[in-house]
């Protein structure tokens, strides 16, 4: 296996990927929003534009076996603390 990073001509997997999880979930479809997908999109790349959001790919012999997506954090209050000290990160995304 290998790990790489994605690409955003690779977004519409991570999209497809994150949709997969709520499915494996029990999400029924008729509780997605109907523009769920566009709302992904939206939030890559806000979250690449904003928030240093990086996504990885797991590759399986050249197959797309997995994702993960991860980002700064907003924080909910004021920050006091210089960056190069303290960053608050999150992954919100794993897809295998």
């Amino acid at each position: 296996m290998d790990i790489r990073i994605a690409t955003p001509d690779e977004d519409e997997v991570l999209v497809g990927h994150y949709l997969k999880i709520w499915d494996s979930y029990g999400t029924p479809p008729e509780r997605y929003r109907p523009d769920a997908a566009a709302r992904i999109l939206s939030f890559i790349r806000s979250g690449r534009d904003e928030r240093r959001l990086t996504s990885f790919l797991a590759i399986v012999d050249g197959d797309i076996a997995g994702s993960a997506s991860c980002q700064l954090h907003q924080s909910p209050f004021p920050e006091v603390i210089r960056p190069e000290q303290r960053l608050h990160g999150y992954i919100w995304s794993v897809y295998v």
